[in-house]
């Protein structure tokens, strides 16, 4: 692209904004969304709000939860979004159903999977040391000494994910 940041897609964290007046995407911390309510309760200047990562639920993220439930009736135009991989997706579906217009039953929030890829996970372990021979002082191992003399230190497991192509990268959530 031969945008610079801040043009169509900017973000903001604290002490720090690189969004400009004509950015169509805001990309901000929980925090600065909590800000922004309180000059402006109705978000008007949004469309669309994206919580990411609802599964790492915080002090902050729930106050968040609980201010959308009560604000998407008042704002019906305001979409919200809910990312996460580990949520009960029927269960904050059937908090979000908006109340019956006609008094029937609440219909849940819509419901969207994105079947995710998992990638194989091998786990090493480093090769225990060899007993050297010589004083305690000489023998004693760190991970710099381990490393200039190419002898291992006790054993640490390590888990490293082997992708299929050098261009695919796992998914995060």
């Amino acid at each position: 692209m031969s945008e610079s940041v801040g043009q169509t897609v900017g973000y903001q964290v604290r002490f720090t904004s690189e969004v400009g007046k004509d950015s169509k995407v805001k990309l901000m911390t929980d925090g600065i969304l909590l800000a922004e309510i309180s000059h402006d309760p109705m978000l008007r200047r949004y469309n669309a709000i994206i919580i990411d990562e609802a599964h790492e639920r915080s002090l902050n993220i729930d106050f968040l939860l609980g201010y959308f439930k009560r604000l998407l009736p008042r704002r019906p135009d305001l979409k919200l979004i809910i990312t996460s991989a580990t949520i009960d997706p029927e269960r904050f579906a059937e908090h979000f159903a908006l109340p019956p217009a006609d008094g029937g039953e609440e219909e849940p929030a819509p419901i969207i999977e994105v079947s995710g890829r998992t990638y194989p996970v091998e786990i090493r372990y480093r090769p225990l040391a060899q007993p050297r021979t010589g004083t305690a002082a000489t023998t004693r191992q760190t991970p710099a000494t381990a490393w200039r003399t190419r002898t291992a230190i006790p054993s640490t497991p390590c888990a490293t994910p082997w992708l299929s192509s050098p261009t695919s990268r796992p998914a995060t959530s």
